[in-house]
């Protein structure tokens, strides 16, 4: 099966590890900022399978990896067997991984750590208490005390208590950075290992250079085979009262938001809210947000739908092929993301624009940072006249992201 854009569907991020775990800048509280080398790592409870408290302090003179993970987040799950391999590698020199579950409920951390603890016995499973959905979900230490903003993040703390490095993300067993920050914290590692960390270190900071000064747009324009300008193909879904309809029924003469969601996804979640606020707020120039329950099972949807019935006003329908099961490559290529993009497969959250043409304007995926800037972009591109308090940082006009045809040499 052709996979355009990610190697898995569950990846649930715009980035490798950026899970949007925070909101966009313009609609949320000002968020603490990522904790640095050099600070005192914040002690928190967690719980653990058995029922007990588990903190920091616990590993007092150990050098500490505190890795933030969840169970949706695919790019998490994958860094496991890396993650394992460091811990059994320098456990001798001091060293424990405590994979801190965080924005998922408790009940799926039940239930994914003692069914994979086997495959990973050197790394200490617990979660955080303040689970998603509940009361206490700010407070959660990933995103108060860590300011995280995608996952996984991984600090490494020196046996003094004080973090030695931050690691966002996880190449897998090729990354050497987690590696080089045991080496700060006083841990023997080999000097090829740290000295592959300087040079990504180098050029990661070149690249980063090179894109705050020339940013690109936060959104794309080709969706698959689905181009800027085409007519967005028409498409079954089952409403929320469990009838049968299509995409036209809720777009005719409309700008539609068009959101791929699920349950289980993470950021999906918190990407909800904002898009009410931007359903009510522009429903006066006929805009509609549509959010499609992807991937998902038809059981899970329903129950969402109760919960939240009286939290979102604009429509929820869900994907008739539910959650295509493993290897079903027939029911893959029926389902309404890979109808639109004929081969393609996004991560969740992915959201479309369409004009009221029922043309394609643009797309993006994942939920974080820069999705409000990308959604008011397709916005503006796509006629609606965007209020002042929702300007992007900067406009790119139609056609941004289509890099020119450049003629051959004769």
């Amino acid at each position: 099966m052709k996979r355009t854009f990610l190697r898995s569907l569950f990846a649930c991020a715009g980035l490798v590890a950026a899970s949007g775990l925070t909101l966009p800048a313009a609609h949320a509280a000002a968020a603490p900022a990522t904790l640095t080398a050099g600070v005192i790592a914040p002690d928190f409870t967690m719980k653990n399978l058995a029922g007990a408290d588990v903190r920091l302090a616990d590993y007092q003179g150990k050098v500490i990896i505190l890795d933030f993970w969840a169970t949706w987040c695919g790019p998490c799950i994958a860094s496991f067997p890396h993650t394992q391999a460091l811990a059994a590698k320098y456990k001798d020199q001091g060293v424990v991984v405590l994979a801190s579950g965080t924005s998922d409920t408790i009940a799926k951390f039940k239930e994914w750590i003692p069914a994979n603890q086997p495959k990973y016995p050197d790394l200490v499973f617990a979660w955080d208490p303040n689970e998603r959905d509940s009361a206490t979900f700010a407070d959660r230490a990933a995103s108060k005390l860590y300011g995280v903003t995608g996952i996984p993040t991984q600090f490494v703390i020196g046996r003094d208590g004080k973090i030695v490095g931050v690691i966002v993300g996880n190449g897998g067993a090729t990354d050497p950075r987690t590696e080089a920050a045991l080496a700060v914290a006083g841990i023997k590692v080999d000097a090829a290992i740290v000295a592959a960390a300087a040079e990504k270190a180098k050029v990661a900071a070149a690249a980063a250079a090179e894109k705050a000064k020339n940013p690109p747009a936060p959104f794309r324009e080709a969706y698959g085979k689905l181009k800027a300008g085409d007519v967005l193909p028409d498409f079954k879904v089952i409403t929320s009262t469990g009838a049968e309809g299509k995409f036209s029924d809720f777009a005719k003469g409309k700008t539609v938001v068009l959101d791929f969601w699920a349950t289980w996804c993470g950021p999906c979640q918190q990407a909800m809210p904002h898009y009410e606020e931007m359903s009510r707020r522009y429903a006066d120039q006929n805009v509609v947000v549509l959010g499609v329950c992807a991937f998902d099972t038809r059981e899970a949807y329903d129950k969402w739908v109760v919960a939240n019935h009286t939290k979102y006003t604009f429509p929820t329908v869900f994907d008739p092929i539910g959650k295509p099961a493993s290897g079903d490559k027939d029911a893959m290529t029926k389902t309404v993301m890979m109808q639109l993009t004929r081969g393609a497969v996004t991560p969740l959250p992915t959201t479309l624009v369409i004009n009221a043409e029922g043309k394609f304007v643009g797309f993006y995926s994942g939920y974080g940072p820069n999705a409000h800037d990308a959604l008011a972009n397709l916005l503006m591109i796509a006629g609606v006249k965007v209020a002042p308090a929702d300007q992007p940082k900067r406009f790119y006009p139609a056609g941004s992201t289509i890099k020119p045809v450049v003629a051959p040499k004769k």
